[in-house]
């Protein structure tokens, strides 16, 4: 298992963000943030390197992982911070951007108490 984490707050903007966006910003519980309004806050950083083909639990819903930004693994190490992108689009849309597709509603399973799994 890559990551094991569970969604401890999500931010008043993030629904509007996402609708508008299909994105969505992800923070650690263990760093400062003044952009908590427009992200996802979660309790566990990942523990492996998360790739192309990788398969991502959220909740109750399935995505795969089809693209990775540059420096996805980079900024998870360093500060926790990714973005989950839900556009179906493969090509990364940021160098911290994890493109995700699959069958599921990603505003549906962005709640708080949530489980993230990444195998």
């Amino acid at each position: 298992m890559k990551w094991n984490t569970r969604i401890l707050k999500v931010g008043s903007d993030v629904k509007e963000l996402f609708m508008n966006t299909k994105r969505v910003d992800f923070r650690p519980n263990d760093r400062e943030t003044d952009l908590a309004d427009y992200s996802v806050i979660y309790d566990q950083r990942p523990t492996g390197e998360i790739q192309k083909g990788d398969k991502i639990e959220i909740g109750n819903m399935v995505f795969k992982v089809v693209g990775t930004g540059a420096d996805v693994n980079r900024k998870l190490k360093e500060r926790g911070t990714c973005t989950f992108d839900f556009s179906g689009k493969r090509e990364p849309s940021g160098t911290v951007a994890i493109m995700l597709s699959g069958v599921g509603f990603a505003d549906k399973c962005l709640r708080e108490g949530n489980k993230i799994i990444i195998k």
